[in-house]
């Protein structure tokens, strides 16, 4: 059988399909694609100017995502004269993407209690990286949050019944020193899994979330397909960003907590340690 044409740039052969818009891309386009969604959501941060410090933490909840995003960043920031610092725990072993420096944190403990919980998991890769950003001079820190991770946590603080939940939905948290957002959130998980075949980037074991009811609900609402459409996702947003200012929000992790505290639920059930323990080009 003959192999279709890539259809963005109709000369090169398709190797992957977007399941998400149906296009056959090659693998130029396919980095293309993740490259233009990672830049469209930068620029609205305002990290596309020189000389920026853009910290990007190994995540436990997908440290897959996080090389990814780490190479994309390396090329676009790259005619600004920024630098991208991956954010590597302690006793993690992870080949950085060329053009990257690497950070070892010593990260104690270097997973949260629940370890099994997205919500815990993801708060407490925000709240590491936020310390060792802080230590580091960092302008902002960029996590490897996919559109599809921003909506299944959404469902799943609404399956939970836990409105404070909803911050994890929000694909930015400016109110943090620096601000943290996610760098990855105008784009889909396949693309990202795509992305990372195509350019031979592995990743090491991550978070080991438990599975909930949040994603077979997702999977239902996206009639079988692998993401929501656009539409859909908008409102979701909407909905997340709906609670804002409707609760106080957690000094260590910046997500949402409980009226009348100053830390979330996760964070104040442990001590966190945080240090640099090397700089790395």
């Amino acid at each position: 059988m003959e192999t279709p044409l890539c259809t963005a740039c109709k000369r090169r052969p398709a190797v992957y399909k977007r399941t998400y818009s149906g296009e056959l891309l090659c693998a130029r386009c396919t980095r293309k694609a993740l490259h233009r969604a990672v830049k469209r959501s930068i620029a609205r941060l305002g990290l596309l100017k020189p000389r920026q410090k853009i910290l990007v933490p190994l995540a436990s909840s997908n440290p897959l995502g996080s090389l990814v995003l780490a190479s994309a960043l390396s090329e676009i920031e790259e005619q600004y004269g920024s630098r991208v610092i991956l954010g590597v725990p302690e006793g993690i072993d992870a080949s950085p993407p060329r053009g990257v420096s690497v950070a070892v944190v010593r990260v104690s403990p270097r997973e949260p209690p629940e370890r099994g919980d997205p919500v815990a998991c993801w708060r407490h890769d925000r709240r590491w990286s936020l310390r060792a950003a802080r230590i580091l001079g960092a302008d902002a820190v960029l996590l490897p949050l996919t559109r599809t991770d921003l909506n299944l946590l959404l469902l799943e603080a609404l399956l939970r019944g836990e409105p404070q939940a909803l911050s994890e939905a929000l694909h930015s948290l400016a109110w943090t020193k620096p601000p943290i957002a996610s760098g990855l959130w105008r784009v889909e998980g396949e693309l990202v899994a795509a992305y990372a075949a195509i350019s031979g980037v592995e990743a090491p074991p991550g978070c080991v979330k438990r599975l909930s009811a949040a994603k077979e609900v997702y999977y239902s609402a996206a009639s079988g397909r692998p993401e929501l459409e656009y539409s859909p996702t908008k409102s979701l947003d909407a909905l997340a960003a709906a609670a804002s200012g409707m609760y106080p929000v957690c000094i260590e992790c910046g997500g949402y907590a409980s009226p009348g505290e100053s830390t979330c639920r996760y964070c104040s059930r442990y001590t966190l340690n945080v240090s640099i323990l090397s700089l790395r080009e």
